[in-house]
């Protein structure tokens, strides 16, 4: 039988944090919540995640500074990254995608459509 999946679920606003662990949750997956950056990359290291569904823009550490130290770890290299943002800044995105993160979902986004991916990639 194959374990479940642990997704760490990253964000500063605590009502999209709660809402995508209760749905992730509800879909079979276990589930941290990290509610700023310093947290996400304590959570992530200790907890080693198979998916990361990050904040960009969270007190602490922000969502580049949390992936740059995920990117560090050996364990967390090749470890999953949905990064979620209200930025439409080309700038942002190219700089994700340059940390290797898998996709960008712009908030306000539908937590079906990251679950739909999560289920298609994990």
């Amino acid at each position: 039988m194959e374990r479940c999946k642990k997704i760490l679920v990253a964000d500063d606003d605590a009502m999209i944090g709660r809402s995508l662990e209760v749905r992730l949750r509800h879909a079979g997956y276990e589930v941290d919540v990290a509610h700023d950056g310093l947290e996400a990359a304590q959570f992530a290291e200790l907890g080693d995640p198979d998916l990361v569904l990050l904040d960009v823009f969270m007190p602490g550490l922000d969502g580049f500074e949390v992936i740059d130290r995920m990117r560090q770890d050996p364990r967390l290299i090749d470890t999953p990254v949905i990064a979620l943002t209200a930025s439409k800044a080309p700038l942002v995105r190219d700089r994700l995608l340059r940390r290797g993160v898998r996709a960008c979902f712009e908030k306000p986004f539908e937590a079906h459509e990251i679950l739909d991916w999560i289920g298609r990639e994990l």
